[in-house]
C-alpha cells in the first residue's frame, strides 16, 4: 500500500509473505504484477511521443500504418470514422476484448508485439461505429503500443524506460519479467489465496504487463496530482495531464461529460466526489490506483489473491481517506426542461456494445420513461431509477454531483444512451 499527497510520500507498507511455501516476508523490494494499471503508463508514453512529434493521438491510423503481412484492424466505418490512437486507448474502436486464443496464448516468454498481433487479427474488428461507445478492450492499447514502437524506432519497453521510468525514478518497475523482477516477484494466488497461479505473460504488455515495486507508484501519483510536475521538474504540461484524464472520443464526451474512460485513467464518483483511478487484474494479483485532484491525495494498493472482496473493502476505506478532509460537494441545480426535451429520449433501448460477446447479448433491453417530470431508466428485471437533468443531454443520479449519463442523437437518427449502466441504443424510426 502507498499513500501520497501533493508534496510527499506519506506511507509505503508491505504485509505478509512473497510466497506461502517459502514464507519469505514481503519487503520494500518485493515486486507485484499490476495488470491494467499499465494502461496509465501507456497513455503517458503516447502523450510523450506526441510531444516529441513522433505521432498524433487524433490522426487516422491509416496515415502511418506499417506494411505488415497481417491486417492490424478491420473498420467497416473507416471512410467516415477512421480509427485513431486516442480511440484505441479510450476503448472506442468498436472492438470486443481479446479473444480466448489471445488470453490463453501458451508463450513461455513475452513475444514481440508483431507476433502478438498475428495471433488473432479478427479480434480487432469494429462491431459498432467507432467514436461513439467506450467498451473495454485490451487489444486497443496493445496495438497503440506497437504503433508507438514503429514511430519511435525502438521497443515499447525501451521508450518507456527512458522517457518515463528514468525521469520518475521508477527503478523497480518493468514491463518484462527480467531477472531482478523474477527474483523479487511475489507469488500470485487464486480466490482461495492458497492455489498459486503461474505468471501470465499477457500478449499485449502495454495493456497489462507492468510489474512494480510499490514505492515506484508514489512518484507517478505525485506527477498526476501536481499536473505534470515532480520535485521541481516539469515533465508534462498541465494540459497533457488533463488530456490523460479527460475522455474525448465518445458521443458523451462530445456533450461535455467528463465522467468516463480517457487515455488510461478513468473518472468516477465516490460519495459525490470525483476520483481518477484505474484497476488491475494480473491473474493472481488485484490492484488499484486512485487520486483526488481536489484533496491532493492518492493511493495505490495491490494484493496477491484473485479475490475482489478484500480489495474492494480496502478501496472503500482508502477512497474515504482521499476525501476525508473535503466538505460535501454541492450538486448542480436541476435543469427545468420542457417535456418535449425529455420525451425525445424515452422509449426502449437495446444493448449496444459488450466486452465479451455471448449469444443473444443484443437482446437485452432498457426502458427510459418520463415520471413526475424526470427521466427514469429501467433495465430488464430491475427497478426504475431517476435521472436528474443538468442540461438537455446530460444527467446525473441523485447521489452524484457530476453528469454521468448522456443521451446523444447519432447521424443515422438513432439515440445513444451512455453511462455507468452501459451503452444502449434506441434504433432510428423506420
Amino acid at each position: 500500500m502507498v499513500l501520497v499527497d501533493n508534496e510527499r510520500t506519506l506511507a509505503v507498507r508491505t504485509f505478509g509473505v512473497r510466497n506461502r511455501t517459502e514464507r519469505t516476508p514481503a519487503d520494500p523490494e518485493t515486486r507485484f504484477k499490476i495488470g491494467s494499471i499499465s494502461k496509465a503508463i501507456t497513455g503517458l508514453a503516447l502523450l510523450r511521443a506526441e510531444d516529441l512529434g513522433l505521432l498524433g493521438l487524433d490522426r487516422p491510423l491509416t496515415e502511418r500504418l506499417p506494411d505488415l503481412d497481417i491486417p492490424l484492424f478491420d473498420n467497416p466505418w473507416q471512410a467516415e470514422t477512421p480509427l485513431t490512437l486516442a480511440m484505441l486507448m479510450e476503448h472506442t474502436a468498436g472492438w470486443h476484448d481479446m479473444s480466448r486464443d489471445e488470453f490463453d496464448h501458451p508463450a513461455k516468454q513475452p513475444i514481440p508485439l508483431t507476433e502478438a498481433l498475428a495471433v488473432r487479427p479478427a479480434s480487432r474488428r469494429s462491431h459498432w461505429r467507432p467514436g461513439v461507445f467506450s467498451e473495454y478492450s485490451n487489444s486497443g492499447p496493445g496495438l497503440a503500443g506497437f504503433l508507438l514502437e514503429r514511430a519511435a524506432g525502438e521497443s515499447f519497453e525501451t521508450f518507456v524506460e527512458r522517457e518515463l521510468f528514468a525521469p520518475l525514478g521508477m527503478t523497480g518497475s518493468s514491463f518484462l519479467p527480467d531477472p531482478t523482477t523474477l527474483e523479487n516477484l511475489a507469488q500470485g494466488y487464486d480466490r482461495d489465496a492458497r492455489s498459486p497461479i503461474p505468471y501470465w505473460h499477457i500478449l499485449y504488455r502495454p495493456s497489462g504487463g507492468l510489474n512494480v515495486r510499490p514505492a515506484d507508484m508514489a512518484p507517478l501519483l505525485r506527477l498526476l496530482l501536481r499536473r505534470g510536475e515532480l520535485d521541481g521538474r516539469r515533465l508534462f504540461a498541465p494540459e497533457r495531464i488533463d488530456r490523460l484524464e479527460t475522455p474525448s472520443t465518445t458521443a458523451a464526451a462530445s456533450a461535455g461529460t467528463r465522467i468516463g474512460y480517457a487515455l488510461g485513467i478513468q473518472a468516477s464518483q465516490h460519495r459525490g466526489h470525483t476520483l481518477h483511478s484505474h484497476g488491475g487484474d494480473g491473474d493472481g494479483y488485484l490492484a488499484r490506483i486512485a487520486y483526488s485532484r481536489t484533496a491532493g491525495r492518492g493511493y495505490f494498493v495491490v494484493i496477491t489473491a484473485f479475490d475482489h472482496r478484500p480489495l474492494n473493502a480496502m478501496r472503500q476505506r482508502l477512497s474515504d481517506w482521499l476525501i476525508a478532509d473535503l466538505p460535501p460537494p454541492p450538486a448542480p441545480p436541476e435543469a427545468r426542461l420542457q417535456p418535449e426535451s425529455l420525451t425525445r429520449w424515452t422509449g426502449t433501448y437495446q444493448l449496444a456494445s459488450t466486452r465479451f460477446p455471448q449469444p443473444g447479448w443484443q437482446d437485452r433491453r432498457l426502458t427510459v420513461s418520463l415520471r413526475n417530470g424526470r427521466l427514469h431508466t429501467e433495465p430488464d428485471g430491475q427497478t426504475a431509477r431517476p435521472l436528474i437533468a443538468i442540461d438537455p443531454r446530460r444527467f446525473r443520479r441523485p447521489h452524484e454531483t457530476e453528469a454521468s449519463t448522456t443521451f446523444s442523437l447519432l447521424p443515422d437518427g438513432s439515440i445513444a444512451l451512455q453511462g455507468p449502466l452501459g451503452n444502449w441504443l434506441k434504433p432510428a424510426p423506420p
